[in-house]
Order: C-alpha cells, then structure tokens, then sequence
C-alpha cells in the first residue's frame, strides 16, 4: 500500500501545484474506493466460478476468529440445529436465521457460509484475503499505467503470476498442496481464479474513469 502512495504523491508533485496535498487526500481516498470495489467483484466472482465447479454446492461454511464480528451476536439469535461441513469435517451447529451464521455451543467457535455472503457480509479475517489480492491488483494495474505499459495478453498473465506469487507467501502455511504449486503447473481453473484479479481490476479502473482521478492515460488493450 505505501509503495503506491508514495508513487501517487510523485506524481501530483510533477503534474500540480498548490493543490498536491488536497488531491493526494482525494486520491488516497479513491485508490481505497478502488481496491475495496476489487476486493468485492473479486469474491462475487470467485462465488459463480465456485458454483461452476460444484452445481450442486449449497453452501461452503469456514470458521472465523473475528472476535469483534462475533460481538454482534448473542446466543439467542441461533435457534436452528444444523449439521453442517467444514473442510471435511462434519459439526452440530445452530444456526442463524439468516443461514449464514454457525454457532458451535460446545467450545462457541462461529461458522460463516462464505458461499452465500457478499463481500460487505463477511467477516474482517475473511474479508481480508479478498482485500490482499485486491490491493495487489490494484497496485500492479496502476503502477503499469504510470510506466505506460502495454497491456498484452502477455503481460496479463506476468501480472497474474505475480498475483499467484504473493498469495502463496500467505498462504504458504494453511492451503492444500496442489494449490501451492507454481502457476504455470497450476489446473486452467485455477489460473482463472487468479487472472481474474487483475482482470477486474482494469474492468473497475475503465468503468469509473480513474484515469481522471489519477491523472493517467487510459487503459488500452494490445
């Protein structure tokens, strides 16, 4: 993130005069607007891609430890017993009434259905994996238009490598072997996921015109 910001006031230090500090605040404040609009085409797109994949799926439930998401709810608000799946495991829970939520009254561990919840919906450790391949994205997208860089098929998918790259940094301790494998041995499903980063990246960065904001060029497909 600093990386970028500080790219962003060079630029407004070359391009402007007394109004720097005003627009580097405004465009802090887009660049923010920016990936978090990523961060959530980035699940709602992972969530079709999901359903692709598995037509029959229902929901797909993962344990948070959001302490301060789970301080929203009491005991009272999970009236429905349900079994549900949790990385082949099966777990009695009660659930919500909105169906998203699990609680486990044994050791009170929460379950969300990531499946069935848009971005805005999901907890901050669950947000936060979205919002990380999203800043990523962003910052590869704009740092190329800076350098105005041509944007190629071929370059594409050396930015989806990057992507790939720095999602196994973190998560080098905590997913299955086959996704950790380098992206050129990675299934077409895969590199999909991945490509889509970027791909929705310079989709947002076209539709809002943020070549206005960041005083750039537009992005041209070769």
């Amino acid at each position: 993130m600093n990386s970028i910001l500080y790219l962003l006031v060079f630029v407004f230090l070359i391009s402007n005069s007394n109004q720097t500090r005003l627009l580097t605040h405004i465009q802090k404040s887009y660049y923010s607007a920016f990936v978090n609009r990523v961060a959530s085409g980035f699940h709602s797109l992972w969530r079709i891609t999901y359903l692709e994949q598995y037509p029959c799926v229902k929901n797909r439930f993962k344990l948070t430890n959001d302490k301060i998401y789970k301080a929203n709810f009491t005991k009272q608000d999970f009236i429905y017993p349900m079994i549900i799946s949790v990385t082949d495991r099966y777990i009695k829970v009660k659930i919500h009434q909105n169906m998203k939520i699990g609680i486990n009254e044994e050791n009170d561990k929460m379950y969300i259905d990531i499946f069935n919840m848009i971005y805005s919906e999901l907890p901050s450790d669950w947000r936060k994996e979205n919002h990380d391949t999203a800043s990523i994205a962003c910052y590869l997208v704009l740092k190329s238009i800076f350098y105005q860089q041509k944007f190629t098929q071929e370059y594409i998918e050396d930015m989806t490598i990057k992507i790939h790259d720095e999602w196994i940094k973190r998560n080098k301790n905590r997913t299955s072997s086959h996704l950790k494998l380098p992206y050129h041995l990675l299934s077409s499903i895969e590199k999909k996921k991945d490509r889509q980063a970027i791909l929705i990246a310079i989709q947002i960065f076209r539709f809002y015109r943020l070549d206005r904001i960041f005083n750039t060029t537009r992005i041209e497909f070769v």
